[in-house]
């Protein structure tokens, strides 16, 4: 079975994916920061985060910032204090939002819908407001370890659409592009390697795979490994966009 749409996914798996984000909750804390590399939000702005799962993004956010979660996914929004919305139709007044961020999750939009979530970002952000998106790169091993690998294992599939040339262009033709970076880091998954794996289990649904089939491709892909804590190498391209 494969669902194509994030509402679908995550409707069908984000009971798990939360489960691995309180696991262990500073993870992927790196991948979070680096949205606020280029453009940081003044400490009364605004900030928009679509879709934002279980509000992951808000601890890493001055605690004066307006900070406004939404979610496609009924279950993400049947936590506490995020809004039900669509990718088209965003529940934030015309020029409100200072920033608004997407992390690690176009992938599953479906092409013509990304086009009308950035007429829908472009409609709430101020003039000179940031868009700040993450996604893994197309081509890459983080790729191939999630739609060949977390594909064949979770029951669900996964076909992720990343990050390419196309979608730089869409970017372009709405937006002022001030950074496109390919950013490197590393998930910390603790000092358990049962731990680790788990983490990575619940994080990609591949409730399929064993531990050890999970500790084989994560060693070969992503250079699983033990450094104080274990680790693996991960990557995602972070674009930052003004609205003109």
């Amino acid at each position: 079975m494969n669902l194509n749409s994030y509402q679908d996914i995550f409707n069908a798996r984000g009971n798990s994916y939360d489960e691995a984000m309180k696991l262990l909750p500073q993870a992927r804390a790196t991948e979070f920061e680096k949205l606020f590399n280029s453009y940081t939000p003044s400490n009364q702005a605004v900030v928009v985060d679509i879709p934002s799962g279980g509000g992951y993004l808000k601890q890493y956010l001055p605690n004066t910032v307006n900070f406004k979660p939404l979610e496609t996914s009924e279950v993400f929004a049947s936590y506490s204090n995020i809004m039900l919305c669509t990718w088209d139709k965003l529940p934030i007044e015309n020029s409100e939002a200072d920033m608004v961020t997407c992390c690690a999750a176009l992938h599953h939009v479906e092409e013509n819908m990304r086009s009308l979530f950035f007429e829908e970002t472009l409609r709430v952000l101020k003039t000179g407001g940031a868009f700040v998106c993450c996604d893994v790169e197309r081509g890459s091993e983080q790729d191939e370890f999630l739609n060949v690998f977390v594909d064949k294992y979770n029951p669900i599939g996964h076909k992720g659409n990343f990050i390419s040339e196309s979608l730089i262009d869409d970017l372009l033709d709405n937006f002022n592009v001030v950074s496109n970076k390919l950013e490197k880091y590393t998930w910390k998954l603790g000092k358990e390697e049962e731990t680790g794996l788990r983490y990575l289990q619940l994080m990609f649904g591949i409730s399929e795979a064993t531990l050890s089939q999970i500790k084989t491709e994560a060693e070969r892909l992503l250079s699983f490994r033990f450094e104080e804590e274990y680790l693996i190498n991960w990557q995602l391209r972070y674009v930052t966009c003004l609205k003109k």
